[in-house]
């Protein structure tokens, strides 16, 4: 913050910021209700931030089986056909 800006003007030129986020500090800022404000939107962006995590995990898990699936599948066909060609030397 330069030149007494206010903080959603600070927070609004950065892009890493989500503009709810922005618009919430903006309003905050004009009713003075900014300390409360603050901690409800940590509290806001902490649950999203748990709920983004959390769906990721569970899309993660089949999809790790599936891959270890298809791994050991491979392994178990690569061993019975090597089985298959002695059983066929040692005839």
């Amino acid at each position: 913050m330069q030149g007494g800006s206010s903080l959603s003007a600070a927070a609004g030129a950065s892009p890493l910021l989500p503009r709810r986020l922005v618009r919430l500090l903006a309003l905050a800022e004009q009713t003075a209700s900014l300390p409360q404000a603050l901690l409800d939107l940590a509290a806001l962006m902490e649950r999203e931030r748990g709920q983004t995590l959390d769906r990721a995990l569970s899309l993660l898990t089949p999809m790790l089986t599936l891959f270890l699936g298809t791994i050991i599948g491979t392994i178990f066909a690569s061993l019975i056909s090597g089985l298959m060609s002695l059983n066929d030397v040692a005839m």
